[in-house]
C-alpha cells in the first residue's frame, strides 16, 4: 500500500516471495531464491466482467492454487474507450482483491 503498512496474509505467495524480479532468464524472489509462480487470465474485462469480482478471486485462489492473475482490460469493443468508469472499477476490484489475498497480479 502507499503508506506501506500492508502485510501480506501469512503463508501467501507475495508473503513467502515478496519482490520479484527478473534476473536473466528467471523470476527471483527477495531472498535471491528462483519461484514459479502459476496463474491464469481472466478474459477481456468488457466481455467477462462478470468474473471480475473479488469472490472469482478467491475461489481460484483456494481452488486452482494461482500466485499470479493476469487481468486484461479491454479498450475497444465497449471497452475503456466507451466505459471507463466501467472498466476503471472492474480492474480495480480484481486488484484490490489479488492485493487482500497475496497473489501477484499482472
Amino acid at each position: 500500500s502507499p503508506s506501506g503498512s500492508f502485510h501480506a496474509p501469512p503463508g501467501s505467495p507475495v508473503a513467502q516471495h515478496g519482490h520479484i524480479q527478473v534476473v536473466g532468464p528467471r523470476l527471483i524472489d527477495s531472498h535471491g531464491v528462483p519461484v514459479r509462480l502459476r496463474g491464469m487470465s481472466l478474459f477481456w474485462s468488457q466481455w467477462g466482467g462478470k468474473y471480475w469480482n473479488s469472490r472469482v478471486i478467491k475461489w481460484l485462489v483456494k481452488d486452482w492454487k494461482i500466485s499470479l492473475l493476469r487481468c486484461p482490460m479491454g479498450v475497444e469493443a465497449g471497452g475503456y474507450l466507451q466505459k471507463p468508469k466501467v472498466e476503471q472499477r472492474r480492474i480495480s476490484k480484481v486488484v484490490e482483491a489479488a492485493i487482500r489475498l497475496g497473489i501477484y497480479v499482472i
